[in-house]
């Protein structure tokens, strides 16, 4: 097991050929991202899976393309002093955050795609960060503990947003850019309002909550709101497919 990386000193390039640094799986706890930004051709850093506590230094690449700290134990991270201009996927799922990482957007301005499921994250700020995020596509945020949705930015890119097993008590996203697959299983939606929804959305997977109004768009294509609604509560019923001790207990 690698507990310790050392390098005596920071040249202009280390190994300047060198495209992915794979160091999951182990027991690192400190990491300092300024000694990548010495490896001009680094397109994947793995470092997931270990006992990582702290990530602290600048960072700098124009070739790093995937980035993952899944596994570890963080609690916060800064990445107001990164320039990761060619990131695309950032995945830190399994951690302790409570709030997403500061300076996202800025940081990483091309990202598609970010994992943050089973951490710690609220409500505060949560949005307002994502909006931000132009380019982003895929997002997976199941088992946390938001309450609520604010997609009021048309402009994210989204496609895929998965908010399974968080707190969610109502559900509404009246624009997005273009369809949107949304996974709000295992929350606590009791309340459901179709023209609150946006005509785009291709499917709504809404299983395991004390109203599963699940749907896809070609299930109701042709019908008004009211026709829609009331075919889509009927075939589903409310609560008919919870199963699974992390699911919503029906009376």
């Amino acid at each position: 097991m690698i507990k310790h990386v050392y390098l005596s000193a920071i040249s202009e390039q280390h190994f300047p050929s060198l495209k992915g640094i794979y160091v999951h799986d182990n027991h690192l706890k400190t990491i300092d991202m300024e000694i990548f930004s010495s490896m001009k051709s680094l397109a994947w850093l793995y470092l997931n899976n270990n006992k990582i506590e702290r990530v602290h230094g600048p960072i700098v690449g124009s070739t790093l393309k995937q980035l993952l700290l899944s596994s570890n134990r963080l609690t916060e991270l800064d990445c107001c002093n990164w320039n990761l201009s060619s990131l695309t996927s950032f995945d830190l799922e399994k951690n302790k955050l409570k709030r997403l990482p500061t300076c996202l957007s800025s940081a990483m301005p091309i990202i598609d795609t970010i994992n943050v499921g089973s951490n710690e994250l609220e409500d505060d700020g949560f949005w307002s960060t994502i909006t931000s995020m132009r380019s982003l596509q895929t997002l997976i945020v199941k088992h946390n503990s938001l309450s609520n949705v604010n997609l009021t930015n048309i402009t994210v890119q989204l496609n895929s947003l998965d908010l399974s097993n968080n707190k969610l008590r109502n559900l509404t996203i009246p624009l997005t850019s273009g369809p949107l697959y949304i996974n709000v299983k295992c929350n606590y939606i009791d309340e459901f309002d179709l023209p609150s929804m946006s005509s785009n959305i291709s499917k709504l997977d809404m299983m395991c909550n004390p109203m599963d109004c699940s749907y896809s768009k070609m299930q109701i294509i042709g019908m008004n709101h009211s026709e829609a609604q009331y075919s889509i509560c009927k075939t589903n019923g409310f609560g008919e497919h919870c199963y699974g001790p992390s699911c919503i207990p029906f009376s």
